[in-house]
């Protein structure tokens, strides 16, 4: 790197990290009178929206105070909204919703459906903005972790435009694009990477460049798991790599466009020192490599909570005790509701200007009975309902959290699971926080490394029955499948008393388990990246809900898998 391109770099981590440090204090200050924040932030809204066509069907002129809100208003879900949307999107109509600028809309991930195309308003990409990058490097610099070095970035930018002249797409890839200058200087790879044409391999690019890095610092994903995935590559390729590294081009195996590749290789330089370096530590292997490759790498930041946590533990398995986390808050395609107070910790404060929450507790189904901010209880767990600023009112999220904590006077949350999210053959639900909990408590027991999993809710035996799919590292020589469902039936009566119950009268039969083949659950992902989904957007699987995932996890069911252990 230059001198003239370390001093750009030096100037942009600065002036971001001064702009967080003002998030910070105005954080402090909002989180100190929730109520009145909160308050704040619903009248200026109505006073906004007054005149859209939502607005006055409410009288939103007339409403004065958070009761008056909520009695005029409706809880919503996205059906309420999607003649609105479709009007937004194709024939281009504005002041429905709101007055806000829309430039952007957010597609969902259609973890239990078709994606939706969600406005996503100038007003809360700035939200977005504060707390995502500004306020994380304000938050850095604060623990000392961040250096003037080069970061990797694994977010994809994967976007289309709507009739309207509108993006739509993950809204990260939206920002990405709206920073283009700034993150070109502070991060690696290039644009061309991140922004992936026809049948690319973007995973041997991103790896490669990675390791091309020596000083890397840090990296930035969606999901911890994106980042697991570069380095089990590495550890499956490191010598495809290093001999591109020593060559200075990529071998022809590697698909990319022709263009894409000349304009790469123009810009590479043969690196034979580094590529010696990189064939020294894996001759040499040991599960802590990633120390080796990269001496000054100190920490991560994305999703590694609730359903991603499994891939944090195994972060910390290739790192030891060098890597710290930044895990971001609860994000949805609607809104930032809340952000991290602090490092290596799921905990994260409800921000008061980003949306008007409501709460309704977990064991209740009467909408009429929500909650404000200052009623939350630390330890009760909460179905989140919003006010945004992009036109949903009132809207069921359908996230679950659980209150930690306080922050000031304003309440710390850690998210579980999505409610629609929930196994209900008979009547159990069960969870997809108790599920997680089921297989991890499971594989701990049974004595081998659980690496991914997902489980399907048969309906067509009979008696109905819980069927495990479950990726291991490796299986124990002495593994006794039979003790393992015993086990894992054991645990499931533990973490829902109501499944216990079930399973002990027969209502529910004994559950089956089933294990992967290796890379399962990655090669799923590249299935539907291929098929046009955005890596921002793709979760792992969980539960088992269409005919799709049933087909393709239960084909590539690994037949021998337990003989292989007798």
């Amino acid at each position: 790197m230059g001198i003239f391109d370390k001093l750009m770099m030096k100037l942009i981590i600065n002036k971001i990290t001064s702009d967080g440090k003002k998030v910070r204090k105005r954080l402090d200050k909002l989180t100190a009178s929730p109520m009145k924040a909160q308050e704040d932030f619903l009248m200026t809204l109505l006073r906004d929206n007054k005149d859209t066509e939502f607005g006055k069907r409410y009288d939103f002129a007339s409403i004065h105070s958070i009761e008056e809100y909520r009695k005029r208003v409706p809880v919503s879900s996205f059906d309420d909204y999607s003649e609105a949307v479709y009007r937004m999107t194709e024939k281009c109509e504005t002041n429905i919703l709101t007055v806000y600028p829309i430039k952007h809309f957010s597609k969902s991930s259609g973890t239990m459906g078709n994606p939706k195309r969600i406005p996503f308003s100038d007003k809360a990409a700035q939200i977005s903005t504060d707390y995502s990058l500004s306020y994380l490097l304000a938050l850095l610099d604060q623990e000392h972790l961040m250096r003037c070095a080069k970061g990797l970035n694994l977010i994809e930018v994967s976007l289309q435009t709507l009739p309207n002249g509108c993006s739509c797409g993950a809204y990260s890839g939206r920002s990405i694009e709206n920073n283009r200058f700034a993150l070109e200087k502070i991060f690696i790879p290039s644009f061309e990477v991140m922004i992936p044409k026809g049948n690319m391999n973007s995973r041997h690019l991103q790896a490669f460049y990675a390791l091309y890095e020596k000083d890397l610092s840090y990296c930035v994903c969606a999901f911890y798991s994106y980042f697991l995935e570069v380095l089990r590559y590495i550890e499956k390729n490191w010598e495809l790599l290093a001999d591109d590294m020593e060559k200075g081009r990529f071998d022809d195996s590697i698909q990319m466009p022709d263009e894409v590749r000349a304009s790469l290789q123009s810009k590479l330089k043969p690196d034979p020192k580094r590529a010696e370096e990189i064939r020294a530590v894996f001759r040499s292997p040991s599960q802590t490599w990633v120390p080796r490759i990269w001496p000054n790498f100190r920490f991560l930041a994305g999703i590694g909570t609730a359903g991603f946590s499994t891939y944090t533990e195994k972060l910390k398995e290739y790192f030891g005790p060098t890597i710290h986390f930044y895990m971001y808050g609860v994000q949805a395609s609607e809104a930032v509701f809340s952000t991290p107070i602090r490092i290596d910790s799921g905990e994260s404060v409800l921000i008061p200007e980003s949306v008007f929450y409501e709460f309704l507790p977990i064991e209740s189904s009467d909408y009429s009975q929500l909650l404000t901010l200052d009623q939350l209880e630390i330890g009760k767990n909460y179905e989140v309902v919003i006010t945004n600023l992009s036109g949903f009112y009132r809207y069921k999220m359908r996230d679950v959290v659980h209150v930690v904590g306080k922050y000031n006077n304003t309440s710390t949350i850690e998210f579980l699971f999505r409610a629609d999210q929930t196994v209900n053959l008979v009547g159990e639900k069960t969870t997809e926080y108790a599920l997680r909990e089921v297989v991890k408590k499971t594989a701990k027991e049974c004595g081998f490394e659980m690496v991914d999993y997902c489980m399907y809710p048969n309906p067509e035996t009979v008696p109905v029955r819980y069927e495990f799919l479950i990726e291991p590292a490796q299986l124990p020589d002495d593994f006794d499948m039979e003790k393992a469902r015993d086990i894992l039936d054991k645990n499931l009566a533990i973490a829902n008393p109501s499944m216990g119950d079930k399973l002990k009268r027969g209502i529910v039969g004994r559950s089956e388990l089933y294990f992967l083949q290796q890379e399962t659950c990655f090669l799923y992902r590249d299935m539907m990246i291929m098929k046009g989904v955005s890596s921002a957007q793709l979760k792992p699987v969980r539960i088992i809900d269409n005919p799709l995932k049933k087909n393709f996890f239960y084909t590539l069911i690994d037949k021998n898998a337990v003989s292989k252990t007798k």
